[in-house]
């Protein structure tokens, strides 16, 4: 056989075109062995080398045909078996990667590797027990066989033991700190164990070793997800998927990415038929609750939730996720009983444990604020993502203790790491805002009078985060004739059009456009409810939009609820929020935002026709209650109806940092409370400027 000008004989080509194999020259190799096989078809050692090629080269199904006409003929080639039952668990054919990986380890009992292929098809087929005898029996032979000191690190990691999976990675890194399979893992070890920052250096590491590896990207994705990077985690989701398009651990990650961003149709178009073609997943029945409840539909979330967790009952960010579902459908007792029976299995739960101090009051000796305390001193300094709940939560429970000077200490932290990570100008803040007052003039008003959609259904609820927007919602949404919806993104949505930020987007707007988009908001709404005659948008930042919803919807009710300005932005200042408030993790900016939008309401007092909207002040709602909640109603154009004052019985879902406070009847502790943290709160005098005490 010639090859560049040299006369090699069969056996010689195939050992050649081994080593082009194995220096990646796929194609080279694959021309000499379809050579080989064309003068040899039944050469067994040529059809195992092109079908390692073939494999190599992502087309698995086409070497699976060679390696077994290469058994036809070498009957008991234990490496022939192992390798066909590798190929086939690749493409999940995991009976048929059993069957030959059982045959090859009764033909070679004592050699590693074949027994860490069966070991890793039992894993995949979910039998843990099977898959690690098969590990321990692989490092019997070979205690230094990094394969199944891996692979062990993976079966602990599958079963939640954490401590102990890092054991075994770190055991195989020592003897091999390039090995791939280790590296991966262990980043994701990491991202689990809430340590997303040292993730994502060992995850680099294992990308430049091999880039083409599609898990890889993929957890580098999730790593950055939990560190909020959320456009640089949809790049490893999106190379993830580029490389593997099967890959479901990289759609779930593209789907939390859709979900973070609100984006849910988007995120049931993937995950739907994922989860159809793959029903026993339990991952895949968690997002989908996941996205059930964020579309607010509760009863379908917790069936998923359910399902997921009769499938895998270790899966406790499910168990959370479902004890934060009854929350928000006001069973908090419920839910509580849901964490200490996590808590009751695995003590050292993390998410459980932070989950249960949010619902519940801490008291004196309480050990679970000790136990979060503990958590807390044991963080190493590349700890940050799992320091800034724990500090969030420790704040809140220093707080029900009255120990406020060191509540104020965890605020503090927590907000300083959490402002870290994210962007955020007060000055481009402010130009914004002096952008809307220069558009929405009342010439620009009077000009634009005579639009919109004339529908009544909506009743906007307006002003600053934790200044009682869900209180005021929570009394509406109790009337009968109301749905409440909760924080809605649309009108910002609509407002920011063709790739241009509000209020710029508007400027050249006709009359037809702010009748367009009023017509728009209108058919997002009524999909929330077919029997409801009002419906509620609480999203607090709407207030930026009054003037728009003047003009696109001008038979809409706008309530706009005010606090004492400390009481709102200290309140602000301590929750971690999901998504966005920005501004809420530096006390000086926090009061310049304040001040922005104290101006912008002054603003719309001035330009927009008397009585365009209704001022509640928050501390008169506690106050005296029924006389506030009364006029609400009155002000809605609705008749008086008694549930009203019942709100905290109200069966409806709240989503917002409030969800504890709204299921509980009118207290008035939270009014003033800022004076217990006067002494920490100069930066916020700074930045409300006169609107600070003298």
């Amino acid at each position: 056989m010639a090859t560049q000008g040299q006369s090699l004989s069969l056996d010689q080509a195939v050992q050649q075109a081994s080593k082009l194999n194995q220096a990646g020259r796929l194609q080279d190799a694959h021309a000499l062995l379809s050579q080989v096989l064309k003068k040899a078809p039944k050469n067994a050692v040529a059809l195992q080398q092109m079908s390692i090629v073939l494999h190599k080269a992502g087309k698995t199904a086409e070497a699976i045909t060679h390696i077994e006409k290469a058994i036809k003929i070498r009957k008991n080639e234990a490496a022939f078996l192992s390798m066909a039952g590798e190929m086939h668990r690749t493409i999940g054919n995991l009976d048929k990667a059993i069957e030959y990986g059982k045959k090859a380890v009764a033909l070679k009992p004592n050699v590693p590797a074949f027994l860490s292929n069966l070991g890793v098809a039992y894993f995949d087929n979910g039998d843990l027990e099977l898959a690690e005898n098969f590990h321990a029996k692989a490092l019997g032979t070979d205690p230094h066989y990094i394969p199944s000191l891996n692979n062990l690190g993976g079966i602990a990691q599958a079963r939640h033991q954490l401590a102990k999976a890092k054991g075994f990675y770190d055991k195989a890194l020592a003897l091999n700190p390039n090995h791939f399979g280790t590296l991966n893992n262990l980043g994701a070890l990491l991202t689990e164990q809430r340590q997303p920052e040292a993730a994502i250096d060992i995850l680099a590491k294992a990308i430049n070793l091999n880039p083409r590896r599609a898990i890889a990207h993929c957890n580098i994705g999730f790593a950055l997800f939990a560190m909020e990077q959320f456009e640089k985690a949809k790049l490893g989701f999106d190379e993830a998927l580029k490389l593997d398009p099967r890959s479901i651990k990289a759609t779930l990650g593209l789907t939390n990415y859709y979900l973070e961003k609100r984006q849910t149709a988007e995120a049931l178009a993937l995950i739907l038929p994922l989860q159809k073609a793959n029903p026993a997943n339990a991952e895949l029945l968690y997002t989908l609750g996941n996205l059930h409840r964020e579309s607010g539909m509760y009863k379908l979330a917790l069936s998923n939730y359910d399902d997921a967790i009769t499938l895998d009952p270790t899966l406790s960010a499910c168990i959370v996720a479902k004890s934060e579902a009854l929350i928000e459908l006001g069973k908090t007792e419920q839910a509580e009983a849901l964490l200490i029976s996590v808590i009751s299995i695995d003590e050292s739960h993390y998410g459980a444990r932070l989950a249960l101090a949010r619902v519940r009051s801490a008291t004196d000796g309480d050990t679970n604020v000790k136990w979060l305390s503990t958590k807390l001193k044991s963080l190493s300094n590349q700890s940050e993502s799992a320091a800034i709940p724990l500090h969030f939560v420790l704040g809140k429970c220093h707080d029900d203790l009255g120990n406020y000077d060191l509540a104020f200490e965890h605020y503090l932290a927590g907000c300083s790491l959490k402002r870290k990570r994210i962007k955020y100008s007060m000055h481009e803040h402010r130009e914004n805002i002096g952008e809307i007052k220069a558009l929405f003039s009342k010439e620009f008003i009077l000009r634009h009078g005579n639009c919109g959609d004339p529908s009544n259904t909506p009743i906007f609820i307006v002003g600053m985060p934790r200044s009682g927007t869900s209180l005021v919602e929570q009394i509406i949404a109790s009337h009968p004739e109301v749905y409440g919806a909760g924080e809605l993104h649309y009108l910002g949505s609509m407002a920011d059009k063709n790739q241009t930020d509000y209020p710029q987007s508007i400027r050249e707007f006709e009359c037809d456009d702010f009748t367009h988009l009023g017509r728009t908001y209108i058919s997002e709404l009524n999909k929330y409810s077919e029997v409801a005659t009002r419906t509620t948008d609480k999203m607090p930042a709407n207030f930026r939009f009054l003037g728009l919803i003047h003009l696109a919807l001008p038979n809409a009710k706008i309530i706009h609820i005010q606090r004492n300005p400390i009481d709102t932005c200290l309140s602000g200042f301590s929750k971690s929020f999901r998504s966005g408030q920005h501004q809420s993790y530096d006390l000086k900016e926090l009061g310049q935002y304040y001040t922005d939008y104290h101006e912008l309401m002054a603003h719309w007092r001035v330009v927009l026709p008397k009585g365009s909207f209704y001022d509640v002040q928050y501390e008169d709602l506690v106050a005296d209650t029924e006389k506030q909640a009364r006029q609400l109603i009155e002000y809605c154009g609705l008749p008086w109806d008694d549930t009203c004052l019942n709100f905290h019985k109200t069966e409806r879902s709240v989503k917002t940092a409030s969800v504890t406070q709204v299921r509980k009847p009118i207290y008035t502790s939270s009014v003033e409370r800022w004076r217990a943290y006067e002494q920490h709160l100069g930066p916020l005098f700074e930045g409300l400027g006169d609107l600070a005490p003298k």
